[in-house]
């Protein structure tokens, strides 16, 4: 006899606790049993939960997705969850499709097989089992389900796709929208023989619940249904219980339910809105006899409209995996439905202990006539069918989901049963409860109320984006206002002309054209976040996508660009550095430009269909190219003396970082204009072109010191156009005034602090970059419309990708910081901005990204600004390309790691990887503090050694006697004074190529 009520049992509370404390104590469960009844009441748990966890050799049942009970035989009979390629051989035909017949004892917990073996469904393949439903038998057979036929339903599926192409460890299950074009099925609908598990009939499913396989940007232009999201639930029930005249004709009518909502019904569930989906509803007219098995007994009817519920789990950080859909039905009548919903925050790929999950069980009351065949959408607008009205009837936070329902058998009191099988994607086995359902109380359920938070939520963001605009307006124009007010004041009490006075009108061309260098060509590649945008609508790595999808198999393979360009970009700078420093900038310069123009010219020559598989290698080109460009134009920084240098520094780094607006302005023209990616870069790569000429005009053959004279020769015929300054050829080795050791100063700590702290900081600044519009997307920046192009769109991701590129408006800001303190307060304050940035990451809330992405476009500015300047500073022009292309090329090396970060980010999200950079950024803070260390016992040594008194006296002794000698000889004395000129010119030239920390008479050659 089965049980028929479950005891409660409390644990006693300690006599030693105080009255009050008890009475408290006391009243919350009160209210929890209260609460509890007053919700659950329609449902009560019967007996024990029975369970055969995984390995269960020799049934390999890794997971039960339906089950269905025959009450003429009291057996049940489950169909297998199996998903194709999931387990190795160790666990033999784990992913097949199988049934197994069994009877269950909920007393005791046991289960007693019928069969021998699973009944594998045979042809197998292309089969994913979700649920399954059987008629009834009318009269017993000696021989066990002899004639006995199931309908099973399985959803849209393929073969497992890891996205992990490039590393042997497996970061978890797969993305639900990440599917194998080569083993791909739609959902089907299919008739067995319970014996056999032979396949009679495959019932039609309509067209527009069957998904092409074609790709979209917009998913709304899509039919069909979802990859691992199709056909799922399934309940059949006598068509004597339906009032239709339609259904008089049939003798059963089965339901079909869509996990999610089909492409052309809009979006999955949000944390704002719910998502429409469908029923599908069959007749059936059983045919009896053997001979007559295989003919067609199924007839589709119609759809009705069903709306899962919105996302309202909350969590530290939100999940792309993060969704709500159907996961079960339970026809009662025609009429009156329960329907299974499972909300699954974490559970992809996650063990029990940490899978988090929402069951609940509503009562819907449907009506037949509500029939949605003439709405090609369920999208808001496009259909006048409502969703009936949902009321929950069970509830239970879970590490498991309820994957299906079935009816049981009756109590002894009447009451009929409800079983419920649960599953997850960690092999759970069989797990299997059963509940008395008070069907009296169903329609007296909690009613779900409907909150469509769209309206409030997309009004929320609009405000946050105008806001954070206007305050970031403010802070920049304020500041322009107070850097000028001091610099007005410094001016003033300093009698020394600005460095940008007398300068020639070619000089000024000179540093206009290193500025366009960097802007137009330099840093292009760093909008990747625009580029991202431009890619998923051209249908760029998305092979693998459901429509319309941002999936993990396209994420992969953007992030291996991302991560491929970025370490291209700063790796190339070492062999760019030393190119420049043994031939010089022109010839430097015009070939990165044309690299980055065979870049962008690889792209004007392919069109869409086949920019996948040249992408990477065209993105490799520019990001070289443009980088090593960019390098080009510091040494322009020696036309100004003292601060002016420093400030053209910061200049060339601003129009860097301003380049990162190209591709977000590309993004816009693509989307908005439907211009596209090609079309864009024919254009571009005419603006490329332009930039060669101009550099082949205005670079010098030879790097620029302060003591250099510039000459610009437009002559390009003659001869002298293509001579280095001594008269040898272009392709000879620049000349060398001083060959400062390479090797001592790589040995000084200040360069290899430096090298050590750029790395980090660039790497936290390139990780961002590649992984802003994802990080945007775990954190709810989807779409709020079914229209990808609408501006209200992925709003907070595109203003990642402009406030990236308009970095450049700080600059006054950082040439004030670089000109007024020394370097380890500009260094220490990147590294706070950094931490600040990665804690904001770290933040769930989506509108104070703003804020990271506003303090991030200020730290990358002053980062690129204090490198390139200190290099310069303490080493001189004479190894600077050498030894700016080491520490970009060791950045470049550790940028490689952002790739298998951005793998695990699939796992465990984006924004969590984060906190292990972190850690790399808070041990860089030594690096300004042993700095700061180093440059006080600098100056406490130059103290020391100024000359005393006594060397004074002796030096105006000698200066004396040389007047003397010279009067007595009538010998002219003006020999050595030229001497002390030439000497001090000449130290001015050694300083400006060894920068301030000088190395030894024996490392300095030609002086």
């Amino acid at each position: 006899m089965l049980l028929s009520s479950v005891a409660l049992r409390t644990r006693r509370s300690s006599s030693s606790c105080s009255s009050f404390m008890c009475f408290f104590y006391l009243l919350s469960l009160l209210r929890w049993a209260i609460s509890v009844e007053g919700t659950f009441e329609a449902l009560e748990k019967i007996g024990k939960t029975i369970t055969e966890p995984f390995p269960n050799s020799p049934r390999n049942i890794i997971g039960v997705g339906g089950l269905s009970y025959e009450p003429l035989t009291n057996t049940w009979t489950t169909s297998s969850e199996n998903i194709a390629g999931v387990i190795d051989d160790l666990y033999p035909g784990v992913s097949l499709p199988k049934l197994n017949h069994m009877e269950l004892d909920f007393n005791s917990g046991t289960i007693t097989y019928i069969n021998s073996e699973p009944v594998v469904v045979n042809p197998s393949n292309g089969l994913k089992l979700e649920d399954i439903a059987s008629i009834p038998l009318t009269e017993r057979s000696d021989e066990f389900f002899k004639q006995k036929d199931f309908w099973l339903v399985s959803e849209a599926n393929s073969d497992v796709v890891k996205t992990n192409t490039f590393l042997s460890k497996n970061f978890g299950a797969p993305d639900l929208n990440t599917f194998d074009t080569e083993t791909f099925i739609t959902s089907r609908l299919i008739r067995v023989d319970a014996m056999t598990g032979d396949i009679l009939e495959e019932a039609t499913i309509p067209d527009f619940a069957q998904w092409n396989m074609e790709y979209d940007w917009e998913s709304t232009h899509c039919v069909g249904d979802r990859p691992f999201q199709g056909l799922h639930a399934l309940s059949i029930i006598p068509a004597a219980l339906s009032n239709s005249p339609e259904d008089s004709q049939y003798q059963y009518l089965m339901f079909v339910g869509a996990q999610s909502s089909l492409f052309q019904d809009g979006d999955k569930s949000t944390e704002f809105s719910g998502s429409a989906t469908r029923v599908l509803v069959y007749g059936l007219n059983p045919i009896e006899g053997e001979d007559k098995r295989l003919e067609p007994t199924a007839t589709y009817l119609r759809s009705l409209r069903y709306d899962t519920s919105q996302l309202t789990m909350k969590s530290f950080q939100k999940g792309s995996r993060h969704f709500n859909a159907l996961f079960g039905l339970l026809a009662l009548d025609e009429k009156r439905f329960l329907f299974v919903e499972c909300e699954e925050l974490s559970s992809i790929g996650f063990s029990n202990h940490s899978a988090k999950m929402m069951n609940r069980i509503f009562y819907v009351e449907m009506d037949q006539n509500d029939a949605l065949d003439g709405c090609k959408s369920l999208s808001k607008g496009n259909c006048p069918i409502e969703a009936p009205q949902k009321r929950l009837v069970w509830e239970r936070e879970d590490t498991l989901e309820i994957d299906g329902i079935a009816l049981g058998p009756t109590l002894d009191d009447g009451r009929p049963t409800i079983a419920l099988t649960s599953e997850n994607d960690d092999k759970i086995g069989l797990h299997i409860e059963l509940f008395a359902l008070n069907e009296q109380k169903l329609s007296e359920g909690q009613t779900w109320e409907v909150v469509d938070r769209k309206k409030t939520l997309l009004r929320q963001r609009q405000i946050a984006v105008w806001v954070s605009v206007a305050l970031i307006a403010i802070i920049i124009l304020s500041q322009h206002f107070v850097v000028r007010c001091k610099d007005a004041k410094k001016d003033s009490s300093n009698s020394t002309s600005s460095s940008t006075e007398n300068v020639a009108f070619y000089k000024k061309y000179a540093i206009i054209s290193a500025y366009l260098n960097s802007f137009l060509v330099g840093g292009v590649t760093f909008g990747y976040s625009g580029m991202v945008l431009i890619l998923r609508k051209e249908g760029i790595y998305a092979d693998n996508c459901a429509c319309g999808s941002f999936c993990a198999k396209q994420k992969e393979g953007l992030a291996l660009v991302s991560t491929v360009g970025f370490a291209s970009a700063i790796g190339c700078r070492l062999f760019v550095g030393l190119f420049m420093d043994h031939y010089g900038p022109k010839l430097t310069s015009v070939i990165c430009c044309s690299i980055c123009f065979s870049g962008f010219l690889l792209l004007a020559i392919k069109n869409s269909s086949e920019l996948e598989d040249i992408f990477m290698t065209a993105f490799i080109l520019i990001s070289i190219g443009g980088s090593g460009l960019h390098i080009c134009g510091f040494h322009l920084t020696n036309l100004f003396n003292g601060d002016g240098k420093k400030k053209a520094s910061a200049g060339i780094s601003a129009a860097f970082g301003a380049s990162s607006i190209i591709f977000p302005v590309m993004q816009m023209f693509n989307q908005f204009a439907n211009i596209s990616l090609q079309s864009m870069a024919i254009f571009y790569s005419v603006v490329v072109a332009l930039v060669l000429v101009n550099n082949l005009f205005i670079q010098p053959w030879d790097k620029l010191t302060p003591r250099k004279h510039f000459r610009v020769n437009l002559q390009i015929t003659s001869k002298d156009f293509w001579k280095r300054d001594d008269g040898s050829s272009f392709l000879s080795r620049s000349e060398r005034k001083i060959d400062a050791s390479l090797k001592t100063q790589m040995r000084q700590f200040e360069f290899y602090g430096e090298v050590c702290f750029f790395s980090l900081s660039l790497f936290a600044l390139t990780h961002y970059l590649s992984t802003s519009t994802q990080i945007m997307y775990e954190k709810g920046d989807i779409s709020f419309t079914n229209n990808p192009n609408n501006l209200n769109d992925f709003m907070i991701s595109r203003m990642a990708g402009y406030l990236n590129g308009l970095g450049f408006l700080w600059v006054p800001t950082v040439k004030y910081l670089m000109t007024r303190y020394e370097w380890p307060p500009c260094f220490l304050l990147i590294c706070i901005l950094n931490i600040v940035v990665i804690g904001i990451v770290l933040l769930k809330n989506l509108e104070v990204q703003i804020l990271g992405f506003t303090v991030l476009s200020f730290t990358r500015l002053l980062l690129f600004s204090t490198h390139h300047t200190f290099l310069l500073d303490r080493f001189g022009i004479g190894n600077f390309g050498t030894l700016n292309g080491i520490s970009a090329f060791v950045a470049a090396i550790l940028g490689f790691f952002s790739f298998p970060l951005q793998i695990y980010g699939l796992q465990i999200g984006y924004s969590v990887s984060y906190s292990l950079i972190g850690c790399g950024v808070v041990v860089s803070v030594l690096f300004p503090i042993i700095l700061r260390k180093s440059i006080s016992a600098e100056k406490k040594k130059e103290t020391i050694e100024v000359d005393t008194k006594d060397a004074m006296e002796g030096k105006l002794n000698n200066q004396q006697l040389y007047g003397d000698i010279a009067k007595d000889s009538d010998k002219p004395t003006s020999e050595p004074a030229r001497d002390d000129k030439s000497a001090s010119k000449e130290n001015v030239e050694v300083d400006e190529w060894v920068g301030t920390i000088h190395p030894s008479r024996d490392n300095v050659e030609n002086i």
